[in-house]
């Protein structure tokens, strides 16, 4: 044993040490030293004091030159938040489950593995296995949170819970749902979500479970279903699917993410009202609708209504959708979701009631009544993820200072996703999450850097800073998620978040009072006014801001590929530049060289690409092509802009054809060496005249359909049918074709037609 300290003591102070009392001695206070880093505490130790003062110069020598070692030693962004070493297993263990990487196991089967992988990391964690490598050691944590990850996942989802609704479909005629939220209205339909209670067969009535959407006519429809209601409605089921154009938004992804995976159009005559329910007789809805109407009665402008609502109560059925393009167009968007900020505000409006509390001791008392309070708020809101991401860092940042704790911001905030994720694991891949997640990270990791660039020396111009440095350092990483799901790069930004922390913390603030306030009418009225001048200021620059935003910045792609270069460049950067690590250097350069490689290929494929487009669209059919940088429409009608626009935006931009010419006017066009002929109104068939071609697209309403004969007349190797039908009449002509072996492309049925050169 005083063998091994020599060694060590020789290894550690760079001289050999005779007397073994010294070793023993110098070994403690080594020790001490590698433990804490704290050379005040190394010169008290009781070792350091029996010593010589000839030893003491020679060990005071050496801390000095270990300390300065320790000060350049770099400290890992893990050190300083170890729960991230917790919650990497359980994000891989969600993306896995996510894209069916994982084999598929039952119940019993993951619960066992979950047990298993505990059990083998207690073992290896438990004393007396200091021989044990520690890379097995993580090796088996991580794999013990991964299984906990992939059984949260596989808990979380409906469809492997035995009373689910969806397995009922076959031996159900009718389900008893509940109306969990108001009708939304849409364009031809009001849309319900509803949960599936109760499953009625030919002889027994099952309980079952499940969400599912529900789309009602508006013809014939009274507005007399509300939230709360108990109906009852056929089994008319279909899976919900995307309409097939490409690019497109993958809402069928979304929904099952969300667990809805069934919906149904249905008249009013098909939905049987069996139970209605009195509005506000939850606690919760009853604050929510109290301060919705609160809002309504004094704010009259239309548009300031619609922002405060959605600001306070998270309630955007009134907020005026150019009004939201305008904050996203500028970057600030943010303003809208409950998030930090509105946290923040809410805090220092409790506050407002303690501030007879001076002593920092007491200062927990704050925190005790604000924690149930903030949750409640979010409950009332309605829970948005951003909403509940600022509350549970808030309540763990509450225990800390209950706990009198030093706060890590960083670690905080991945505390608080590895628990909101283990509640709802598919919260990952949800926009808000990532977006809310991002910012403060960014803010966490650069603000303070950029925030030292400038130091004002007037106090107001040191404030403007600070908000200004928040929000260069929070576009940082929000940018890359910004555009790869809006392809959306808000120019004018940082002008515009100057504004809204200068406005709008006033706003909030103004509108919080006036809901508490309400009942004085005078006060009400007053705050009412100052929010609406507020506010219609505000939006009077931003809209002004958002002309200047170049058209080009609203059109720009990145790939999933793309933006992990981008990330890679973002983190290389930080780190070589923050923590002066010039290894990093190398992964900058090479990821810049794999993004500029991408886009080459992006650009050149835009250049050679000549594409014919029919799209999946309602109503009546919608067809371009693709020339370069170019779009032009064949088939167009200007009923259909709005449905348009949702269908081909994503492509327009992906492949860099966001440029529209005048449209096609002849009926038929080569693309590729392909002959196309689009026939635009019913013809009389004549098979003496025989023509040839490669693709002949049907876009007139049909109504009665024989494939036999345009094959006859005009040999096509493959028929489009674009025209929007009876969905059953659709299928028939399908099975037709089909029987009669003649190929044909049904644009509702099979998504969006596309031929490439």
């Amino acid at each position: 044993m005083v063998t091994d300290q020599e060694d060590i003591a020789v290894s550690c102070f760079g001289f050999s040490i005779k007397d073994k009392d010294v070793a023993r001695r110098w070994m403690a206070i080594a020790i001490c030293y590698m433990a804490t880093g704290n050379t005040a505490l190394c010169l008290q130790h009781p070792s350091f004091i029996r010593c010589n003062s000839k030893s003491r110069r020679i060990f005071r020598a050496f801390l000095q030159r270990k300390m300065q070692h320790w000060k350049a030693s770099p400290v890992y962004f893990f050190e300083e938040a170890p729960f991230f070493r917790l919650l990497l297993p359980v994000i891989i263990a969600i993306i896995c489950y996510d894209n069916n990487w994982l084999p598929v196991l039952d119940r019993g089967a993951l619960i066992c593995t979950v047990c298993f992988t505990s059990l083998l990391t207690t073992v290896l964690f438990s004393g007396g296995n200091e021989r044990i490598p520690s890379l097995l050691r993580l090796a088996a944590l991580q794999l013990s949170l991964f299984s906990i990850g992939w059984l949260i996942c596989f808990t979380n989802d409906i469809r492997n819970d035995e009373t689910w609704f969806g397995a009922q479909l076959e031996h159900a005629d009718a389900f008893v749902v509940k109306v969990l939220k108001e009708p939304v209205e849409r364009q031809a339909t009001w849309r319900m979500k509803v949960a599936v209670q109760r499953a009625y067969g030919n002889i027994e009535v099952t309980n079952t479970k499940g969400t599912a959407s529900v789309y009602l006519y508006k013809n014939g429809y009274d507005n007399s279903i509300h939230e709360g209601d108990m109906l009852i409605l056929p089994n008319k089921w279909t899976a919900i699917k995307n309409a097939g154009n490409p690019f497109e938004f993958n809402y069928q992804k979304f929904s099952g993410r969300n667990n809805l995976f069934y919906q149904q159009f249905l008249s009013n005559a098909e939905v049987k009202v069996i139970k209605h329910t009195t509005k506000g007789t939850d606690i919760v809805n009853s604050v929510h609708h109290w301060g919705m109407n609160a809002l309504a009665q004094y704010v009259k402008d239309s548009a300031t209504l619609g922002l405060m609502q959605a600001m306070l109560l998270g309630d955007e059925v009134n907020f005026d959708p150019e009004l939201r393009q305008m904050y996203t167009d500028t970057g600030i968007i943010h303003v809208v979701a409950i998030s930090g900020s509105h946290i923040i505000v809410f805090y220092w409006f409790i506050s407002l009631f303690f501030f007879w509390i001076r002593n920092k001791r007491y200062e927990y008392i704050k925190y005790l009544f604000a924690v149930p309070l903030v949750g409640l708020y979010v409950v009332i809101a309605g829970a948005p993820i951003s909403a509940v991401r600022a509350a549970v860092m808030f309540s763990f940042l509450a225990f800390g200072m209950l706990l009198q704790k030093n706060r890590q911001p960083l670690n905080q905030l991945f505390v608080t996703a590895f628990f909101m994720l283990l509640y709802e694991p598919m919260w990952l891949f949800a926009v808000g999450f990532q977006l809310s997640f991002a910012a403060v990270l960014s803010l966490i990791i650069f603000y303070q850097p950029v925030n030292k660039l400038l130091t004002p020396a007037n106090p107001y111009l040191r404030k403007l800073w600070g908000a200004v440095a928040a929000s260069i350092a929070a576009e940082i990483l929000i940018s890359p998620i910004v555009i790869f799901y809006y392809h959306l790069l808000p120019a004018t930004f940082l002008i515009a978040n100057v504004f809204a922390y200068l406005f709008m913390s006033a706003v909030l603030m103004s509108g919080l009072v006036l809901v508490l306030l309400s009942k004085i009418t005078i006060v009400a009225k007053a705050l009412a006014g100052i929010i609406v001048t507020l506010t219609s200021f505000f939006n009077g620059i931003i809209g002004f801001l958002q002309q200047l935003n170049p058209q080009t910045f609203h059109h720009i792609y990145l790939s999933l590929l793309e933006v992990l270069c981008v990330y890679a460049i973002i983190i290389a950067l930080a780190v070589c530049i923050l923590k002066r690590q010039l290894k990093a250097l190398p992964i900058a350069l090479t990821a810049m060289v794999l993004l500029l490689s991408f886009f080459i290929e992006d650009k050149w494929d835009t250049i050679q690409q000549q594409r014919l487009v029919i799209y999946n669209v309602s109503k009546k059919a919608y067809a371009e092509v693709l020339n370069g940088s170019y779009f032009t429409p064949v088939v167009r009608d200007s009923s259909i802009d709005a449905d348009k626009d949702f269908a081909t935006k994503e492509l327009h931009i992906a492949s860099g054809a966001w440029r529209m010419k005048d449209g096609l006017k002849q009926d038929v066009f080569m693309i590729g060496g392909k002959k196309i002929l689009f026939l635009r109104e019913p013809i009389q068939t004549d098979t003496s005249h025989v023509f040839n071609i490669d693709y002949l697209v049907i876009t007139y309403p049909v109504k009665e359909f024989s494939a036999r004969q345009l094959q006859e007349q005009f040999h096509f190797r493959k028929m489009v049918v674009a025209s929007n039908t009876k969905r059953y009449r659709a299928l028939q002509w399908k099975d037709s074709c089909r029987a009669a072996n003649i190929p044909a492309h049904f644009t509702m049925l099979d998504g969006a037609f596309v031929l490439n050169n």
